[in-house]
């Protein structure tokens, strides 16, 4: 039987992944194929994604799938958006905050604490 295979990204607020999916034999298997940081870039007062390091590692996940030489059917990418800001309470957000500006303050915070404990 025929097998077809898909490439997932997973990209959250701190960390990603790429997947190989394959659907065959009445069944969909997934494998995770990398695991990478994400971290977050504050310049200019804002805080970013390093989209040219998801990027490397989003080739990464795909130079792992190339080496088996499979045909990826199609390629998905999830990103966090809505979700993050759920886990997040609200009595943080200062007066003139926004939500984005509010998650961004409190994970450069937890990152400020974690390199400071180390």
């Amino acid at each position: 039987m025929e097998h077809t295979y898909f490439f997932a990204v997973d990209l959250g607020a701190t960390s990603g992944r790429t997947i190989l999916g394959c659907l065959g034999e009445g069944k969909m298997e997934l494998k995770e194929l990398t695991r990478f940081p994400n971290h977050i870039i504050e310049t200019g007062g804002h805080c970013y994604w390093d989209i040219y390091a998801l990027y490397n590692e989003i080739i990464r996940g795909l130079k792992v799938v190339a080496k088996d030489n499979l045909p990826i059917r199609s390629i998905g990418i999830d990103t966090w958006g809505v979700d993050f800001v759920f886990a997040v309470s609200y009595t943080h957000l200062r007066a003139h905050e926004t939500g984005r500006n509010l998650v961004c303050r409190l994970l450069l915070e937890k990152k400020k604490k974690k390199i400071k404990n180390t």
